[in-house]
């Protein structure tokens, strides 16, 4: 994987092509000559719309302040309730949406938080013993009808890969690690 400049996350432009996508098309986050990675913060699914990974194309963070809910931060954190982060894909109430491509997501759960001597899975070995681990997830989708998600793999989450719930009908093909 070519290197990735982890100051400079992508989640603005990202978020943008996402909102900016008529129902029915894609956006596609394929490779470069110099770059086969994006460095996201949480993403916001839309309606009818696609986000595409192409094959040599990953996209995946361990930036917590991005993820944090609310205050007080409590993402990245191992304290006494959990759900203190949002997932790096997010979709509520958006029927048709869909997460494909031949391209990874990875949570990079293994690697050290930035600022922090301690990953992902780091804080939730922590969690065994008391408190809850503040971890995102991949994917959270709530209420989202008809949502496809195909063909990508899923990797190192720093806690579940995918969670769905209040949703009719999720299409759901591809690998996960």
């Amino acid at each position: 994987m070519a290197a990735t400049d982890e100051d400079n996350l992508d989640t603005n432009r990202i978020q943008k092509a996402l909102d900016a996508c008529p129902k029915g098309f894609t956006v596609e986050l394929k490779p470069d000559a110099a770059h086969d990675a994006f460095l996201s913060g949480p993403l916001d699914l839309r309606a009818g719309v696609t986000l595409r990974i192409d094959a040599g194309t990953t996209c995946s963070d361990r930036e917590t302040r991005a993820y944090t809910r609310s205050a007080p931060a409590v993402c990245g954190v191992v304290s006494q309730t959990g759900r203190g982060c949002r997932a790096l894909i997010n979709g509520s109430n958006v029927a048709g949406a869909a997460v494909m491509g031949d391209g990874i997501v990875d949570g990079r759960g293994w690697a050290k938080l930035i600022g922090k001597d301690v990953s992902w899975w780091d804080l939730a070995e922590q969690a065994r013993a008391g408190g809850s681990q503040n971890c995102p997830r991949l994917i959270v989708l709530s209420r989202c009808d008809n949502f496809t998600l195909y063909r990508i793999t899923l990797k190192n989450s720093g806690n579940f890969h995918v969670a769905y719930s209040g949703g009719k009908r999720i299409h759901r093909l591809g690998r996960s690690h």
